[in-house]
């Protein structure tokens, strides 16, 4: 097996523990998450020599740690997506108390704002939705993905942003296309007319993102 369809923000549980490889000394906190959820995160990147790049979450803004998981060992993978994540609702199984967070309290407004879209869920509320491990904070951020979406002007754009965030929560909305991705609200700001879009091999440049993406 040489390569698998697998994207950033897809989040991929496995059963053995040993099959995660730490990039460098695996630290006790990412060794306690591994344990709980038994979860990582495609990171954006290339896979090599057989080899998926992950990552790790913790707790902690700064609990971030990548690793790889070996193409070979696919067959044991369950494999989440933020788009599932959106269609399933699944923050409609959390707890009272944790609904209560703005990040995953505004996620009933906001599942009706894009019905339009094909959207899903990533970052800290991604991750808690899948592993039930409470990583998301009352000061965390709503990542959310837009994917196959048609090409917006600006102000569009803002005024989407602008319906998302009224919930009570911050949103960064990501703009993706395979690999690439680029931020929906540097679209809106940028006073340059190129935007940045990270790719597989690393970032560029682009006046145009919504036609960019997926080519490189």
């Amino acid at each position: 097996m040489g390569q698998i369809n697998l994207w950033p923000h897809d989040l991929i549980t496995f059963p053995d523990l040993n099959m995660f490889q730490c990039q460098g000394e695996c630290p006790s906190w990412a060794i306690k998450s591994l344990a709980e959820t038994h979860t990582v995160v495609v990171r954006r990147g290339l896979q090599v020599q057989g080899m998926v790049p992950v990552g790790v979450r913790g707790y902690e803004r700064a609990h971030r740690l990548g690793g790889f998981l070996k193409v070979q060992d696919a067959v044991s993978f369950e494999i989440t997506t933020p788009y599932k994540l959106a269609e399933e609702q699944l923050w409609q199984r959390l707890k009272e108390k944790r609904l209560q967070l703005p990040a995953l309290h505004a996620l009933d407004q906001i599942s009706q704002d894009l019905r339009a879209y094909q959207w899903g869920i990533g970052g800290s509320s991604g991750y808690e939705l899948t592993t039930g491990y409470p990583t998301v904070k009352p000061s965390s951020d709503l990542d959310l993905i837009l994917t196959n979406c048609s090409k917006m002007t600006s102000r569009e754009a803002k005024g989407l942003i602008q319906k998302i965030n009224s919930h009570g929560v911050h949103a960064d909305i990501q703009i993706v296309q395979g690999q690439d991705g680029f931020s929906l609200e540097e679209y809106v700001n940028a006073r340059a007319r190129s935007i940045l879009i990270k790719t597989a091999t690393g970032p560029i440049l682009s006046q145009d993102p919504f036609d960019q993406l997926g080519r490189s």
